[in-house]
């Protein structure tokens, strides 16, 4: 999000910038120009609001009210007041089971805070899902980076005892419902770039940043599936469908890196069922 195509490099200088920086490379302005600003990701709203804080200051970490685990009746209970609840477990967990009306947006990615500064408006009053309270506590590092400083608190996903499911679609059994016709409206919410470069044909695209905005062109009483590269994206999406009344959702494991990797034998899963005395 920082810059185009960055450097891992910790330092450079300017002449090695000059050598070796494609973008210096582009010798005629109208050309750089237009490089520069073509296909650009979309910006976190959160940005905004980090340049303030960068100007001003953000608190210290430990001036922070400590993280207090939360029962389940009190998770409840800040949700009532406006508090919004982030699962922070891996697709699979979330799917198995969660708090309802939870945003599942997995830790395990090092691009959790840009999905929640994208998705969570600003200043609102966060409560965690964890595995751990380890995991609660990285989580509120990682939120703290971004200024968003108003965690409340975690439950552990082990103590909920009211959950609901979002469901999970293998690769391979979706790809023997399109080849019946009887799959469900796959959304995908890759990037542009993702779509451009192979996607499946009858898929509706819409990238995971515009969803929220656009969630009138989906059909409510179909079933629908979400798809992205690896399945976290696809999760987050899910999520939100079910927080927005979708109630026919699954989650695609593996996303479209599992899709292109997986081939379909002839056979029809139905082929494996057999009628026999000795079988």
């Amino acid at each position: 999000m920082c810059g185009r195509k960055i450097s891992s490099a910790p330092f450079t200088t300017i002449g090695q910038e000059r050598q070796f920086n494609w973008a210096l490379q582009i010798k005629d302005r109208d050309t750089f120009v237009r490089t520069m600003v073509e296909n650009l990701p979309d910006r976190p709203p959160y940005f905004s609001h980090d340049v303030q804080v960068n100007l001003t200051g953000a608190p210290a970490l430990a001036s922070l009210p400590p993280l207090r685990p939360l029962a389940e009746v009190e998770l409840r209970a800040e949700v009532a007041r406006g508090a919004v609840v982030i699962d922070t477990r891996s697709a699979p967990f979330f799917g198995a089971g969660h708090f309802p009306g939870s945003l599942n947006i997995g830790l395990s990615s090092n691009l959790f805070s840009t999905w929640v500064g994208f998705l969570i408006p600003f200043g609102k009053p966060v409560a965690l899902v964890v595995g751990s309270g380890d995991n609660a506590r990285k989580a509120r590092l990682e939120l703290a980076r971004i200024g968003y400083d108003n965690v409340i608190g975690y439950a552990e996903a082990d103590a909920l005892s009211q959950t609901r499911q979002l469901s999970q679609l293998g690769v391979d059994e979706l790809h023997f419902a399109l080849k019946r016709g009887e799959a469900p409206r796959l959304l995908d919410v890759r990037t542009n770039g993702e779509w451009e470069a192979e996607h499946i044909e009858s898929a509706l695209h819409i990238p995971l940043p515009s969803l929220p905005r656009r969630l009138g062109e989906l059909p409510r009483g179909s079933p629908l599936a979400v798809i992205c590269g690896s399945g976290y994206r696809s999760s987050i999406a899910g999520s939100l469908l079910q927080n927005a009344g979708f109630n026919r959702v699954q989650n695609v494991m593996g996303g479209m890196g599992a899709y292109l990797e997986t081939s379909i034998a002839d056979w029809q899963p139905s082929d494996l069922v057999f009628i026999g005395e000795n079988i």
